[in-house]
């Protein structure tokens, strides 16, 4: 799942996972963790 993750995110803004889930979760969850270190949206 990892290697899945780590390709869907060099498309950036460019692609949205919808299926499996777990990726989707995996994809949020790091957006999360990014935004709790370089802050929120300006």
């Amino acid at each position: 799942m990892d290697n899945l993750v780590t390709w869907l995110m060099t498309f950036g803004l460019k692609a949205e996972e919808l299926e499996p889930t777990e990726a989707r979760d995996i994809i949020r969850r790091n957006a999360e963790e990014t935004l709790k270190i370089y802050g929120g949206l300006a």
